[in-house]
């Protein structure tokens, strides 16, 4: 029984390690991010590990705004996505706001980002499809980040 209680403590103990490490280490975001893929402009915002991202079709003029709480653990974001509120529907139907009705409830996105130089990342996302996306970004993506500032090291490493 001893041994039980022990294992299983120590399973407690590393599964709260691992939720927060990232937890904390997102709450350090403090970024602007802009970035295009396909037909839909995103613009975003993120402090203290909480990013709100505006999302327009520039084709229909659909406007939505997602909220998440931003995880991160090296260079890996996830982002537990728990609002979405439409603020403009549009002149038609969009694939944006077929996405957003469908995805209405709590969402998890899972992301891996490279910086490729000054301000720009690449994010390299595996939902709703696979796909490169390049993006700007101002700023520090999570605490890690702001202390050993990646972009820079990467760029001053890369040239």
């Amino acid at each position: 029984m001893k041994k039980r209680t022990v294992a299983a403590l120590s399973m407690m103990g590393v599964a709260c390690i691992m939720f927060a490490v990232p937890y904390f280490n997102g709450m350090g975001c403090n970024y602007e991010m802009t970035l295009n893929a396909g037909s839909a402009h995103y613009e975003g915002v993120c402090r203290w590990g909480v990013l709100h991202m505006v999302e327009t079709d520039t084709q229909t003029g659909s406007r939505w705004v997602v909220s998440a709480r931003q995880l991160s653990f090296m260079n890996q974001i996830i982002y537990l996505v728990h609002t979405r509120h439409q603020l403009n529907t549009g002149d038609k139907q969009s694939s944006l706001n077929t996405y957003n009705q469908q995805q209405r409830g709590f969402t998890v996105f899972n992301y891996s980002w490279r910086a490729v130089s000054g301000n720009e990342i690449v994010i390299f996302q595996t939902s709703p499809h696979h796909e490169v996306l390049k993006a700007k970004v101002d700023g520090y993506i999570d605490s890690w980040d702001s202390l050993f500032d990646n972009k820079k090291n990467y760029m001053g490493n890369h040239q």
